[in-house]
């Protein structure tokens, strides 16, 4: 564990690294320096590769929580691909969204709402996902890990 001064010089190095055009394999627990550092992320969980994405395209997704004072509306085909919905035992809905806002809030801005929060995800969010919800295994978001247990080289 490095004091704060060593861990900003070691991240300095890190950041040299990648403009010089280097790969940089960067293992850590403090996942706002990975969002910060790396250009990709990778998650493991007991030896297997369960996550793998851009940091940009991570900062695309957004968790969206509504309470509504009427139905949901339908979803717009066009919008299916990028958005999982599901309702809360309270009566909110949830949205994920893999990617841009925009055309999504349209039709938000066309629903009833009573309240709404819009925030990213977040690479700690996806990371409880894999090791905290769900008996700590992510099933719910992936039944199979994306890859085989790693093999010593």
């Amino acid at each position: 564990n490095l004091d704060p001064t060593a861990r900003g010089e070691v991240l300095d190095l890190v950041r040299e690294s990648r403009r010089a055009g280097r790969t940089v394999i960067f293992s850590s627990h403090v996942l706002s320096e990975i969002e910060d550092t790396c250009d990709r992320v990778v998650i493991l969980r007991a030896g297997l590769l369960v996550h793998e994405q851009s940091i940009a395209h991570l900062r695309r997704r957004h968790r969206i929580t509504a309470r509504l004072k009427g139905p949901l509306g339908e979803l717009p085909a066009d919008l299916a691909d990028s958005v999982r919905i599901s309702e809360t035992a309270d009566g909110r809905v949830e949205l994920e969204v893999a990617e841009s806002l925009t055309d999504l809030l349209g039709w938000l801005a066309s629903l009833p709402l009573g309240e709404l929060r819009i925030e990213p995800v977040g690479l700690a969010t996806i990371y409880d996902y894999y090791h905290r919800e769900n008996g700590g295994n992510g099933s719910a978001l992936l039944q199979q890990p994306i890859a085989s247990p790693l093999q010593p080289a």
